[in-house]
């Protein structure tokens, strides 16, 4: 009943925008609509290094001469019922980059009355050694597994919002560790890193925005546009005490090291997630970003692709070979992906046509043994086949 509701409000929400065109837009929790299971699409444009979008009302961005660069897939899984976060309604794969490490865990997020929000991690136990830094293989951090909420929380969007509305809000995440470094003395040791988060949203602006979209056309959405300032200050401990200047020299971190960087976001109702996304430098804008499923008339889940079937050989394949795939449906404009088991890109290519239905991809001769799985695209940027690859 209360999904029929929420539904309901959506479609009166977006009827009485439709009347009222050229009026501001209000985004509620009846009028985000976050799915819950889904894979999320975004496309990246080619064109870098535009002026800042314009700020203010009745704006109208125009971005439908963007040059489409390439596409990236996201799998948000079904957290309804996940113990590790009561409330949860997706989780997510990550890999968390520490120096030559990489740990791996799940982002967890929710959509409560307040506005939409990440709850926290679950981190997988993890031991690397540490000789790359110290020489000796005996060294080992070890990354404790488990689940780990955040300490406050940073709406990504608040609910209600709109035109001139501004939030600031901080949260603190850590990551517990333990330290073995036989010349420090140190065995098992536990310590952590803690990061501030804070971040300052203001919502700067409203009117029309125009994207490309899955055709090859463009539509324009009304939206909200919020300026994003964040910053992030890291803290180091080991042994209940701030960490000593020869671990910190020796990961090459400083105590208190504080990163700063800006957005600019777009919001309209129904879709949860931001229409279009820019990274700011300065004056200028960068690493351009849009959902083009956002026009309503585009599948945002790739559920509700047109899949193919498809087979890749050989299976296992060697590292800087070459692997076939067949696939039926596609064309000369293809793309393909390799990525990891966290679903981290590390191989992008144009499949060489050999045929009707057969396409050779050269794989990367640094391509660690492992599990992997490629994704095939057609010339609209549409996910159409996959499959597992292992590489020995």
């Amino acid at each position: 009943m209360k999904k029929i509701t929420k539904n309901l409000m959506l479609i009166v929400t977006m009827f009485v925008m439709s009347i009222f065109s050229d009026a501001q837009i209000t985004i509620t929790e009846a009028a985000f609509n976050r799915p819950i299971g889904f894979t999320d699409s975004v496309w990246y444009a080619a064109e870098t290094n535009i002026n800042i979008p314009a700020t203010g009302a009745n704006q109208t961005w125009d971005f439908s001469g963007l040059t489409y660069s390439k596409s990236y897939y996201w799998d948000y899984f079904d957290a309804t019922s996940d113990p590790n976060f009561a409330n949860a309604i997706n989780k997510e794969n990550h890999l968390v980059g520490f120096q030559v490490f990489e740990f791996k865990l799940q982002e967890y997020e929710s959509v409560d009355a307040n506005g939409w929000f990440i709850m926290g991690y679950y981190v997988e136990d993890t031991t690397m050694t540490l000789q790359a830094l110290t020489g000796s293989s005996a060294d080992s951090i070890h990354l404790v597994g488990g689940v780990e909420p955040f300490q406050g929380r940073v709406d990504r969007v608040k609910f209600p919002t709109t035109y001139q509305d501004q939030w600031t809000q901080s949260r603190k995440e850590t990551f517990q560790f333990e330290l073995s470094v036989a010349s420090l003395g140190l065995n098992k040791t536990p310590g952590k890193r803690v990061r501030t988060y804070t971040d300052n949203r203001v919502v700067t602006g409203y009117g029309d925005i125009i994207i490309p979209t899955q055709s090859g056309a463009s539509s324009s959405i009304q939206v909200l546009q919020i300026q994003s300032f964040r910053t992030e200050v890291d803290s180091f401990f080991v042994g209940g005490q701030p960490a000593s200047a020869i671990l910190l020299n020796a990961f090459g971190v400083t105590q208190g090291a504080t990163q700063l960087d800006s957005a600019m976001l777009f919001y309209t109702v129904g879709f949860g997630a931001p229409v279009f996304a820019l990274n700011l430098n300065g004056n200028m804008a960068n690493t351009l970003e849009w959902r083009p499923q956002a026009d309503g008339q585009s599948t945002a889940n790739i559920n509700e692709f047109d899949m193919v079937q498809s087979n890749c050989f050989p299976n296992p394949a060697a590292k800087n070979g070459q692997i076939n795939i067949t696939a039926d449906g596609f064309g000369d404009d293809t793309q393909f992906l390799l990525l990891d088991v966290m679903g981290r890109v590390v191989q992008e290519a144009n499949p060489q046509r050999m045929g009707t239905e057969d396409y050779r991809i050269q794989l990367s001769a640094l391509l660690p043994a492992g599990n992997y799985f490629y994704q095939l695209f057609d010339k609209q940027a549409k996910k159409r086949a996959h499959g597992k690859i292992i590489v020995k």
